[in-house]
């Protein structure tokens, strides 16, 4: 063997060698073939995702409007913008508006046609511990401060005054929440959501708001020129919900809906023109737990009496009166408590509940019925009626479409409304005469404790106590409770 030719060992040790440098090189190329193609399959992935949900991308922004901003701003809090209407031009899913206390006097009306998700709405609301006043005064006579045709649309704790037609208007839009606005001295209507195709308007929700001074255009009350409208109207077609409002002092009716699906629940009130709470043509209502009633102020009576408690017709609306239920209400003085009219296309009263309601002191009486041949199946019972100083009970002729039972009547003769399992008898309530709706409730020993009927659409009372408490139904808004 050559000394310059290498040993076999050595030989073997170089092949090693090679082999694995080559085999270094072979899974270094692998990985990199192997993270490229992640790499690709990743970026293909996110750009799926973005291009399927572009708006789970969006950042979601707050911007301040304030009275001495600039709309050439950046919309921070340092730096606002001068007018609502900017702003929400600029309002994407999920971005809130913080409007800055002081008074704003828009020269134009502020349309909202922006859409958030059920998700992500976008709200428009006064800056926590500031109160925002939106002035119509230098708005063309047929426009409105804020109008709102958008989805998923939240307005929270404006104020809004001065308008020449209505204060706050929905028009076709779809789940909007109009929450805890006080709305004063309008020309025309308060708070109006509505849409000339009904079923346009979806899952309305008007919450917390105080509505006063409304119709002013009315104020001389033309009872002949049909000029008034409501404090609060809704017409839609599902999912119409006005809760826990106070509305008062309105030169047309308080609160009126029209449509199908709604709840009209919790509110408080009074001394408005004509109607406090009015159904037309309404299907599928729910009409509960509110205290109605008159201060005697008759700055807003109507043909020298205060405003009916609660009011029905088919005013030639597109629905029917039917499927309501109109339960544990508390109406206080008034024209009448409850009233149906025979007006325009008539149609009567189909499959209806009142129930469970206490109606106190009409000045012409407690209940009204107009003759219509489309009554038909509309029940009366639990419900307390208590007259004073000798005025009429009721005024209607019998109709066997008209089901009356299990009701009190005390104070004067139930004419016609008189029916099987009736209690004529004081029904002893802890202090009647006043506006408190407790005051209502039943005494101890009251005759009318488990005297009611059965009613299992009515599962609970003005308070929201299950009913019954005990073994059987009482008579009037209030199941009785010893502990009370």
């Amino acid at each position: 063997m050559s000394k310059t030719q290498p040993s076999l060992r050595k030989l073997n040790v170089l092949s090693s060698l090679r082999y694995l440098l080559n085999k270094k090189i072979t899974l270094k190329r692998y990985w990199q073939k192997i993270l490229l193609l992640t790499g690709i399959f990743l970026f293909i992935t996110i750009t799926v995702v973005h291009l399927q949900y572009p708006k789970a991308a969006m950042a979601i922004n707050t911007y301040y409007v304030a009275t001495n901003g600039s709309d050439s701003n950046s919309g921070t809090q340092q730096y606002p913008f001068a007018t609502i209407a900017y702003a929400a031009n600029k309002a994407q899913p999920g971005d809130t508006i913080y409007i800055r206390g002081g008074t704003y006097y828009p020269t134009k009306e502020i349309w909202i046609g922006n859409k958030g998700t059920a998700s992500a709405p976008i709200a428009f609301e006064s800056y926590s511990g500031e109160r925002a006043i939106i002035d119509g005064s230098n708005l063309p006579t047929n426009k409105d401060p804020i109008a709102i045709g958008g989805e998923y649309i939240d307005i929270k704790n404006l104020e809004i005054r001065n308008a020449p037609r209505t204060g706050l208007t929905v028009w076709g839009g779809n789940h909007i929440k109009l929450l805890n606005n006080v709305v004063h001295d309008i020309n025309g209507i308060g708070i109006y959501v509505g849409h000339d195709n009904l079923k346009q308007v979806t899952d309305i929700l008007i919450e917390g708001n105080t509505v006063y001074h409304t119709n002013l255009k009315n104020s001389s009350h033309n009872d002949f020129g049909g000029n008034w409208g409501n404090g609060i109207t809704a017409s839609g077609s599902d999912n119409i919900q006005v809760i826990n409002n106070k509305v008062y002092e309105n030169h047309g009716e308080g609160i009126g809906l029209w449509g199908s699906d709604i709840l009209i629940s919790g509110n408080t009130v009074y001394d408005n023109y004509s109607v406090e709470i009015y159904l037309d043509g309404v299907g599928n209502a729910t009409v509960q737990r509110n205290l109605i009633y008159t201060t005697n102020n008759s700055t807003y009576y109507r043909f020298g009496h205060p405003a009916v408690g609660i009011q029905v017709a088919n005013e030639g609306g597109k629905y029917q009166l039917q499927n309501n239920k109109i339960i544990n209400n508390i109406v206080i003085g008034g024209g009448w408590g409850f009233y149906y009219g025979n007006y325009k296309s008539g149609g009567g009263m189909k499959n209806m509940l009142i129930a469970n309601n206490t109606f106190y002191k009409g000045t012409r009486g407690l209940i009204n019925i107009d003759e219509d041949a489309g009554h038909n199946k509309t029940v009366f019972t639990n419900n307390i009626f208590y007259q004073v100083n000798d005025v009429q009970m009721t005024q209607f002729s019998a109709d066997s479409a008209l089901q009356f039972h299990h009701n009190a009547w005390y104070g004067g003769s139930a004419g016609s409304g008189a029916g099987n399992g009736d209690v004529n008898a004081n029904p002893m309530l802890v202090k009647p005469g006043t506006l408190t709706a407790r005051d209502y409730r039943l005494k101890a020993g009251s005759p009318l404790i488990e005297a009611g009927s059965r009613v299992t659409q009515v599962t609970n009372d003005y308070a929201g106590s299950t009913r019954p408490l005990d073994d059987e139904y009482d008579i009037g808004a209030y199941e009785y409770f010893a502990g009370l």
